[in-house]
């Protein structure tokens, strides 16, 4: 056995970016060379020399994973997560022939929703390379933080994405009017960087965030 190294490859990423909408978060994700789009909502048209796989259900998402496994593509996008998790639900409702996770006894629904919700993360992070979940954001108000920006994705699935992956990114306009992706948390809106390496934020640009692991 030997100890660990500490030493990060930010090829095997895992990054969860919400921000607000046309701010460029696409873009971002795959303007990054051997990335593969997997596009919930085909929303990628306008996107230059991309390689893309339109997905509608669970079932498609789960072919897709298997095409990208067996692929030589270093880096996965799911646009959105959102509408991942909604296939999701309509998996699982689909399967017990329910209409809603309640529907099923003894909370079976519910468990087995969050079930294939975290064994489809964990097993996309097994896969050892890049992958970036996108999500619009929203601002909810909370007694604890008030006022806040944070992933449209529903709070249960959210909480298990987000404790699962190492950067979770808000894409927003700085205070000059330039988009920027800011990684550390603060009272206005939700981020992280398990890393240690990030900075509090930077320009909305694949390279920029690439060179922070050079050093």
């Amino acid at each position: 056995m030997t100890p660990t190294t500490g030493i990060i490859d930010d090829s095997t990423l895992s990054i969860s970016l919400y921000g607000l909408p046309k701010i460029g978060k696409t873009l971002w994700a795959c303007d990054w060379p051997e990335t593969l789009l997997l596009s919930w909502d085909g929303n990628f048209a306008h996107l230059k020399g991309v390689f893309a796989i339109d997905v509608r259900t669970w079932e498609e998402f789960g072919e897709a994973l298997r095409l990208y496994q067996n692929s030589s593509y270093k880096w996965l996008v799911i646009d959105t997560s959102d509408l991942a998790w909604i296939a999701c639900q309509n998996y699982i409702r689909k399967r017990l022939h329910i209409t809603h996770e309640s529907d099923a006894d003894w909370g079976k629904g519910f468990d087995l929703l969050k079930g294939e919700w975290l064994r489809t993360i964990t097993g996309i992070r097994g896969m050892k390379r890049g992958v970036i979940w996108i999500s619009h954001a929203i601002q909810q108000k909370t007694k604890e933080k008030g006022v806040f920006w944070t992933s449209t994705l529903s709070d249960s699935p959210r909480i298990k994405l987000h404790g699962s992956v190492d950067c979770i990114g808000f894409a927003r306009m700085s205070e000059k009017g330039e988009r920027i992706v800011s990684f550390r948390s603060s009272p206005q809106y939700e981020a992280g960087d398990y890393t240690g390496r990030l900075p509090d934020s930077l320009p909305l640009n694949r390279a920029a965030f690439h060179e922070v692991f050079k050093t």
